[in-house]
């Protein structure tokens, strides 16, 4: 009987067969594969699945076998007798044609089997496809970044070695060696060499020669070109294989499948070839080949040497730096010599992508001299500014121009690139509209289209816009309610302007989770677990900055990450907050600390104008913000800027009104510490000065009161404009602090009246002293 406790048992037994059955099978299924493989019947070339479907092969072939011959014998029939031997011999041809016979078809195998390894396939399927992109994508020509990737596309093959050795390329070497200027063993040998390719695609002179061959014996040049891509993706840095493809191209100009396979004019990959070549003459090369490449060249068509002369010519007087005025001047010699086309090769460029929001956010526009160049005015048509994604002051992209008699386009290509993919593009696209002059015998031309973007720097307008914060906070510091009211009203005014361009991208929902999961990822609550947490949210921020370059939030939060930075560092930070939040307390709070050391007085007028931001009638939110603005004000807060905290609220109710109660102002009346960064830089407008200035301070209490033309200890008169300044001042003499403490309602006068006091030497005094100063503006 059956009880519960073995039925439990058998349900446990059961599951457990149910996941070890498959292996037990696989494992009783190759076990006597892997001991027939321990005699070493089949040639190591093979791989594990070629001779494992062989082992299968043979031991059905031997069941079957086996079963026919017992047939065969219990019945006496020889139609199973002679099922069995022919059982056998199909066997034994189908393991003749799976094993590689002698020792090169067994290298050959191994080869092959290699060559069926993912990094080998991407290789040899992509390599045309990553030609294009490498060499011929547009863009500023660099030979050095154009190897680099041609060699890094090969790097995860180093480990990947074939089966060839030695022999095996000396028999493929001797093959092309033997056959190389004489034009009908080059035919026979071809095919041959091919064939050698296919198990020995690594080997670079090979694959240089099969091209050379390719060139020098096929009609269809096109296969050529395409041969010497080969070369080149397996030897970048053979001067040989770069001219053969500028040759193949030359030769094979007309042809459609090479003119649609190109990203860029036909005649600028044939520059590009003949740079190349030319950077690289004095790396290692065949002298075979090198000297067969010359003896074609020598028997091309004369109209073939004359575009090859023309274009090294070009390539040589090339010149990227030159005054715009300069291109005008029409070239002397072979490079100013129209190439001999037999029809248009411009590249088909499409159209311009069209004004759109990218557009809105960088206008631009695009002009060209056209009478300096013979271009007709009617075949000018409007030239978009080309949809870029970034800020460019402006650019030029060189066109080289070649026209015909009677002034049609015959080729155009980019001389000098603008650095901008999109703006060398759209320059194509407009040449192709142009009508030039007629001329006797055609011309080249040199011609730079301008791209010159319509909006202002960001640099310049974050420069600005600290420069409307920094007058807000000498108003706000000087008592001059009004001023600032109105400066501040520019400020919001200039912001409404200019937001448009700086559109603020807010995080979407899935990279607002990924920082999430950054900032909650479990560590060690140790110091260094939390600063490895710190600085992993802060690269994780730092590489959103790259997708929404103007989103304040994000670049605020990440500023005050990076609070150690230089003070020029997080002055720009700032700044550029400034001008992207100027409505946000915490930016002017973290701006004006920044000045606590170098102009005290503005770090007052920022404090003040950010809680003159903070709203009275708080939420709870708006709470928690005000208090994290506060907070702010106290981080790191040194003797320097706890007094001047405190004189905000003490001093300047009269601005804050509700915002000063309750605030500590213990340190008011303190004398401010010196400092050695102390670094003012305040530009005194020049304008209607007054025609005297007069101070009610004695003569004799300033120092050096000769360089000043003032008029010492005078009283008020009626009509004039009056400042009152305090001055804390330190046991030397020097001011450490000067500060309006009411405006005479003039910008300009306040600015003349600090700027003045800040440079007078008092007599010294064993702990220094605070005074006010009076200064009465008589105009």
């Amino acid at each position: 009987m059956i009880t519960p406790k073995l039925k439990h048992l058998l349900v446990i037994l059961s599951l457990i067969a149910l996941f070890v059955a498959p292996n037990m099978v696989l494992f009783l299924w190759s076990a006597p594969f892997m001991l027939v493989d321990k005699l070493s019947l089949l040639p190591a070339a093979l791989n594990a699945p070629q001779r494992l479907l062989l082992y299968g092969l043979w031991l059905g072939g031997a069941l079957y076998f086996f079963a026919l011959m017992w047939v065969a014998i219990t019945r006496r029939n020889k139609g199973y007798l002679v099922a069995a031997v022919a059982q056998i011999v199909f066997v034994i041809g189908v393991t003749l044609f799976n094993v590689p016979i002698g020792e090169q078809n067994q290298r050959r195998w191994q080869s092959m089997n290699q060559l069926e390894s993912p990094a080998w396939q991407d290789f040899l399927f992509d390599r045309h496809a990553r030609f294009i992109q490498i060499t011929l994508r547009g863009g500023p020509f660099n030979q050095h970044n154009i190897i680099e990737q041609f060699i890094a596309q090969k790097k995860p093959l180093a480990e990947l070695l074939l089966g060839w050795n030695e022999q095996d390329a000396a028999a493929a070497d001797a093959l092309w060696q033997q056959a190389l200027g004489y034009p009908e063993q080059e035919a026979k040998a071809l095919p041959k060499m091919v064939d050698y390719l296919t198990w020995m695609p690594d080997r670079g002179d090979l694959t240089l020669a099969a091209a050379v061959l390719t060139l020098t014996t096929d009609t269809d040049k096109s296969r050529a070109e395409r041969a010497f891509r080969q070369a080149i993706a397996i030897a970048p840095e053979n001067h040989d294989a770069w001219l053969g493809w500028a040759l193949a191209l030359i030769q094979s100009r007309d042809d459609e499948r090479v003119r649609n396979s190109q990203f860029q004019p036909l005649t600028q990959s044939i520059t590009t070839g003949l740079l190349m070549a030319e950077g690289l003459k004095d790396s290692p090369r065949q002298p075979a080949l090198q000297q067969r490449l010359e003896a074609y060249i020598a028997q091309m068509p004369a109209e073939d040497r004359q575009i090859l002369h023309i274009l090294r010519a070009r390539m040589q007087t090339r010149s990227c730096d030159l005054p715009w005025d300069r291109y005008a001047a029409r070239e002397q010699g072979e490079a100013g010599k129209v190439l001999p086309l037999s029809k248009s090769i411009v590249f088909k460029q499409g159209p311009v992508p069209g004004v759109g929001n990218v557009n809105e956010r960088f206008p631009g526009h695009v002009s060209i001299e056209a009478e300096q160049y013979g271009i007709w005015k009617e075949s000018v048509q409007a030239m978009l500014y080309p949809a870029i994604n970034k800020f460019i002051k402006s650019a030029t992209t060189v066109l080289s121009v070649d026209t015909g008699v009677g002034g049609d386009l015959f080729n155009a290509v980019v001389e000098c690139s603008s650095g901008v993919p999109e703006f060398d593009k759209a320059a194509l696209h407009y040449v192709q509209q142009w009508r030039f002059a007629s001329n006797r015998h055609g011309e080249r031309l040199l011609i730079p289209v301008n791209f010159i973007s319509d909006r202002l720097p960001p640099e310049e307008h974050y420069r600005e816009m600290e420069s409307r914060a920094t007058r807000i906070a000498r108003l706000a510091a000087r008592h001059n309610k009004s001023g600032m009211e109105t400066a501040a009203q520019e400020m919001v005014a200039q912001f409404t302007r200019m937001k448009a361009l700086f559109p603020q991208k807010k995080l979407s929902a899935e990279e607002a989770r990924n920082l999430q999961l950054v900032y909650f990822k479990k560590r060690d609550k140790d110091t260094k677990g939390r600063m490895e947490g710190f600085t992993e949210m802060t690269e994780a921020m730092e590489k959103l900055v790259d997708t929404h370059p103007y989103y304040a939030p994000l670049l605020k939060d990440l500023a005050l990450r990076k609070s150690f930075a230089s003070f020029d560092e997080n002055r720009a930070t700032w700044a550029q907050l400034l001008a992207l939040a100027p409505e946000d307390p915490q930016v002017w709070m973290a701006w004006g600390s920044l000045w606590a050391d170098r102009d005290p007085e503005l770090y007052i007028g920022a404090m003040i104008y950010s809680l003159l931001l903070q709203p009275l009638a708080e939420d709870t939110e708006q709470k928690i913000a005000n208090i994290k603005t506060k907070l702010l004000m106290r981080v790191g807060m040194g003797e320097r800027s706890a007094i001047l905290s405190a004189k905000v609220y003490a001093d300047y109710v009269d601005i804050l009104g509700e915002r000063a109660k309750g605030e500590d102002t213990a340190k008011a009346g303190d004398i401010l510490p010196a400092s050695k960064k102390l670094d003012r830089h305040e530009t005194i407008v020049p304008g209607d000065f007054p025609v005297s200035i007069a101070v009610d301070i004695d003569r004799n209490e300033v120092l050096n009161a000769h360089f000043f033309k003032v008029e010492w200890k005078a009283p008020q008169t009626q009509g004039d404009k009056r400042a009152e300044l305090t001055v804390d001042i330190d046991k030397n003499g020097v001011p450490t602090l000067v500060l309006v403490s009411k405006s005479s309602g003039v910008e300009d006068d306040d600015a003349r009246a600090v700027d003045m006091l800040w440079r007078w030497k008092f007599k010294p005094q064993p702990d220094g002293r605070q005074i006010t100063v009076g200064v009465n503006f008589q105009h």
